[in-house]
């Protein structure tokens, strides 16, 4: 019941080279990222497509889906189970009980964890995939300085560029309270992006998630909105079919 991202290894041609290697990822965390994202659990029942998932050609989920998962949940509960996400096991009153983390990454019962994988296979399959698209959409990609990066971006964000077919591969340092880490981001122009901890050259998984622009020049602040820079990172990765459109040197 694990699931492996991505499903084979990606090597991005940065210098140096950075490898994603496929990373299998037990059960529990796996469930919980899709119930946090393509069935926007954190958001409230009416809301719930608010990454909009269900908006991506082909979609990631659609709503007779989730509406299945929810009767799934609820059944389960009715028969002793423990479902502990307010907006999936009761979404008359969950809006106002929102909590994270989720109860699926680490006290639900684990009988119910692997009844909700085994329910959601078809969904967990595309949102995986994702994983794969956003990296083979940069593993031909053009090593260019941020900063003329950002550049082309932001022209490509008025009515005479187009930001489709863009995705951006940017790493960084993410600092908060107690520690900082190398983070890389691949970002798409759609607003789906791919998060993973750098270690020693190979990316390792993160998180998957959505957030829907709307507008072009939405989309190019978020593409834009990468981790902080640091020594290593002084270039980001940007899709080759993407650049050579621009018509922007390489140098």
């Amino acid at each position: 019941m694990s699931v492996t991202v991505p499903s084979r290894e990606f090597r991005l041609p940065t210098n140096p080279t950075l490898v994603a290697s496929p990373l299998v990822l037990n059960v529990r965390p796996w469930v919980g990222h899709i119930v946090k994202h393509p069935l926007g659990a954190l958001e409230s029942p009416t809301q719930w497509n608010a990454e909009g998932f269900d908006r991506l050609d082909p979609p990631v989920v659609k709503a007779s889906e989730r509406d299945a998962f929810v009767t799934f949940v609820q059944d389960s509960n009715a028969r002793g189970g423990a479902c502990g996400v307010p907006s999936i096991c009761d979404p008359v009153s969950g809006e106002a009980q929102l909590e994270q983390p989720l109860p699926c990454f680490g006290v639900c019962p684990s009988v119910l964890v692997l009844g909700c994988r085994q329910q959601l296979s078809a969904l967990s399959d595309r949102y995986a995939a994702l994983v794969d698209e956003l990296l083979a959409s940069v593993s031909d990609g053009v090593v260019v300085p941020r900063a003329k990066a950002f550049a082309a971006i932001a022209r490509a964000a008025t009515p005479a560029g187009t930001l489709d077919g863009l995705a951006v591969l940017a790493v960084g340092v993410r600092i908060n309270s107690s520690y900082t880490d190398v983070v890389a981001k691949v970002s798409r122009a759609d607003g789906v992006r791919v998060d993973f901890y750098v270690r020693s050259r190979t990316l390792r998984w993160r998180t998957t998630m959505r957030r829907i622009p709307r507008s072009p020049t939405a989309a190019a602040r978020q593409l834009l909105d990468v981790p902080r820079d640091d020594s290593m990172s002084a270039t980001v990765l940007v899709a080759r079919s993407w650049w050579q459109q621009q018509q922007v040197p390489n140098r």
